[in-house]
């Protein structure tokens, strides 16, 4: 009888392509990516002098700095997704922030003491995070969404990670727009800004991915 029962069960399941879940993550993700780049360069714009910033240490540490988020929040988001996987890379986590510290160190030893205000507070700090907190918003619906359709063991945990993956990808949109020039500008405000993305996430994480 179990025998037959299992059969019965079993008999209209239909394979699952081996990359399935990373197919359903790029489908859900990309409607998040093009949304927050549409409120980014719509709403705020590029920044004026964009050919100019490519030529300026700030804008590649910003589109450093998010990539190598990316990367390394990545492969975990995907680990989290599943019911196993119950941990954060932290110390791969904190690398790029303590490279681009080092960074923001070396810059600020060489700017004049009357310049180095400028550096730290630029003059969007009390917006940046904020900023980056709703641009990373879409890509965290996005990846939330599709997260509740897997069985992650630790949805709090999983939905931190999908924080702080939108978080990342937002710096990197944002970057276009910031017009700051300061290195201690990103790791103090878009650190904060891609925290408050992940306190969301792990909020988010919390309430709709429990099953």
């Amino acid at each position: 009888m179990t025998d037959n029962l299992i059969d019965r069960l079993t008999a209209d399941l239909k394979p699952i392509a081996p990359q399935a879940m990373h197919a359903l993550f790029l489908r859900h993700a990309g409607v998040g990516i093009a949304v927050a780049a549409a409120i980014t360069f719509l709403l705020l714009g590029p920044r004026h002098d964009l050919a100019l910033a490519t030529t300026t240490l700030a804008f590649w540490c910003k589109l450093g700095y998010a990539v190598s988020l990316i990367a390394i929040l990545v492969p975990a988001l995907l680990a989290l997704s599943r019911p196993l996987q119950t941990q954060l890379p932290w110390p791969a986590i904190t690398l790029p922030i303590l490279g681009l510290a080092g960074i923001a160190a070396l810059q600020w030893s060489i700017t004049t003491p009357d310049q180095r205000e400028v550096l730290a507070w630029g003059t969007t700090a009390l917006v940046c995070p904020w900023l980056i907190v709703l641009i990373s918003l879409p890509l965290l619906a996005s990846l939330l969404a599709t997260m509740r359709k897997l069985a992650p063991a630790n949805p709090s945990l999983a939905g931190l990670a999908a924080g702080l993956t939108s978080g990342a990808t937002a710096v990197f949109i944002y970057s276009f727009h910031c017009p700051e020039p300061g290195v201690l500008f990103i790791v103090l405000w878009y650190t904060l800004g891609v925290l408050g993305a992940g306190l969301l996430g792990m909020i988010g994480g919390r309430l709709w991915l429990r099953w």
